[in-house]
């Protein structure tokens, strides 16, 4: 349990730090997804986080490749605050997870990011 509580810490370390620096997320989103622009030094970089409830995985989708960021979670939601201007002014992710050994056992975590060029 220890590692999958630890690589789901990972995850939202990974999803709130850069969530904080983009910019434009897209507020209407499901509440398993969330799109964003990142502020790289090459432009702006389309980034999603997208929880798949058939195969227990939360996934980062960038330059059109899919990856898996985190193994046994059971349950993702991603909470917008949308600005009056159509943007987000806020994410709040919470996540389970399950013990691959253990059944039964679970976690839940959560986080939250404020999205530093919307505090206007």
């Amino acid at each position: 349990m220890f590692k999958t509580i630890n690589n789901a810490r990972q995850a939202l370390c990974r999803m709130t730090s850069q969530l904080r620096t983009g910019h434009w997320v897209a507020p209407l989103d499901p509440n398993n997804q969330c799109s964003f622009y990142t502020a790289d030094a090459d432009g702006n970089e389309p980034v999603t986080y997208e929880y798949t409830s058939a195969d227990n995985k939360l996934y980062v989708i960038t330059n059109g490749h899919k990856y898996v960021l985190c193994e046994n979670v059971t349950w993702m939601s991603f909470v917008k605050t949308p600005t009056a201007d159509g943007d987000c002014k806020s994410v709040q992710m919470s996540m389970t997870v399950q013990s691959p050994d253990q059944v039964g056992v679970q976690r839940t975590l959560s986080a939250a990011a404020v999205i530093r060029r919307n505090l206007d």
